[in-house]
């Protein structure tokens, strides 16, 4: 049998996460569609985008309905 060495492992794991997140990332999207296209939550890919690098340009920011600005 031929098993996979954990830092083996870990690499293609990161491998994967970060071509799924720059996959979302070039469709164009927010960062909020694309964390519940990933099942995960904003903060968790935002806490990914920037752990690893990943350019993400700001579609665009809002504000909170109801602030006073």
């Amino acid at each position: 049998m031929n098993f996979e060495t954990l830092p083996a492992m870990r690499k293609r794991h990161h491998l994967e996460l970060v071509a799924a997140i720059e996959a979302e990332r070039d469709k164009g999207i927010t960062q909020t569609l694309a964390a519940r296209n990933l099942d995960v939550s904003l903060q968790s890919l935002n806490n990914q985008i920037g752990r690893y690098g990943i350019e993400w340009k700001i579609k665009r920011q809002g504000s909170k309905r109801g602030s006073v600005a």
